[in-house]
């Protein structure tokens, strides 16, 4: 399943995905949230009413719609655009985004070079959480 399709799923029937403590979205709960939603025949709303989720299916504190990276983490992200540009590689998604990787996070754009919109940022516990999920994306073809 591909990421993208499920912040759609989660905005469409209004389900509030499951965010860690720093914000970030819980994205091995949130497959299971998916799954047990389709267990239930995709009638059941299976929600949290303690987490907000704004208008684009990423977490939301009410404050806007911000994704909270340091200026470090930035600097990171838009080193390795330009990295990308010079021959680098970079995971991409089926819809043309980027999937840019730093440390135990990553970052999805919009895979545009002159204006890149990060779209979210999905933090993992550790780099081997991080490395199952991209081994296993990759072999769904979710990401290239």
């Amino acid at each position: 399943m591909d990421i993208g399709f499920l912040f759609g799923w989660a905005e469409e029937e209004g389900v509030d995905l499951p965010t860690k403590a720093d914000g970030s979205i819980n994205i091995p709960a949130a497959f299971a949230l998916y799954d047990e939603w389709k267990k239930k025949g995709g009638n059941g709303k299976a929600k949290d009413e303690g987490e907000k989720v704004s208008k684009n299916g990423l977490p939301s504190s009410g404050k806007g719609d911000k994704i909270n990276l340091t200026k470090q983490e930035w600097a990171q992200y838009y080193k390795m655009l330009g990295d990308e540009q010079h021959g680098d590689f970079v995971y991409r998604t089926k819809n043309g985004g980027r999937c840019v990787r730093l440390q135990s996070k990553i970052i999805i754009d919009n895979g545009d070079f002159v204006a890149p919109a990060v779209t979210g940022v999905i933090e993992f516990a550790s780099n081997d959480e991080l490395n199952i999920m991209l081994n296993k994306l990759a072999a769904e073809g979710i990401i290239q």
